[in-house]
This record gives C-alpha cells, sequence and structure tokens, in this order.
C-alpha cells in the first residue's frame, strides 16, 4: 500500500497505541487514505482504512484532544523510512 510507503504525514495514537498513515488516493484525486496500523515485529497489521476528503479536519480534531500526536510530516520521494530528522 503506497500510503505506508511514502506518507505524508504520520500520526501516532495515544489511545490505541495505533500508528496513522495519512496519503493522497492514486485514483481518486481530492481524496484521501488514512491508513490505522499497528507493527507486529518487522511487519505492518493494517487495522483500518479511512477514504476523506479533508484528513487535516480529522486529524486537528484527534490533535485537540490530545488523542494523535504528529510524529512525521513531509512527502518523501524515496523508500526510505522516515525519522525524526527527515523531512522531505
Amino acid at each position: 500500500m503506497h500510503v505506508l510507503q511514502k506518507p505524508q504525514t504520520i500520526y501516532y495514537d495515544v489511545l490505541t497505541r495505533n500508528m496513522v498513515a495519512i496519503g493522497p488516493r492514486l485514483r481518486r484525486q481530492g481524496r484521501w487514505l488514512l491508513v490505522v496500523c499497528t507493527r507486529e515485529g518487522d511487519a505492518y497489521r493494517v487495522v483500518t482504512v479511512m477514504d476523506t476528503k479533508n484528513p487535516d479536519r480529522i486529524a486537528e480534531r484527534r490533535g485537540e484532544k490530545g488523542r494523535w500526536v504528529r510524529i512525521w510530516r513531509g512527502a518523501c520521494t524515496t523508500t526510505q523510512r522516515p525519522t525524526s530528522s527527515t523531512y522531505c
């Protein structure tokens, strides 16, 4: 799934301890995917996927409540894994 490989933004859900990767859909312009996943060893398990027009609104509300914490932002053009010092 391309959103997990090249997310635009990644959040950490402090309630569920899941990661939330946000990225644009490839075939539907103006639509975004929010992929909720958890890490199991070296692999990621997708918990759920949401399709939305406005991911910023969802993330903003969850951030205001203290539920989601943004841990990375940027659109990388490589397959490198984002770190705290990597902003593409």
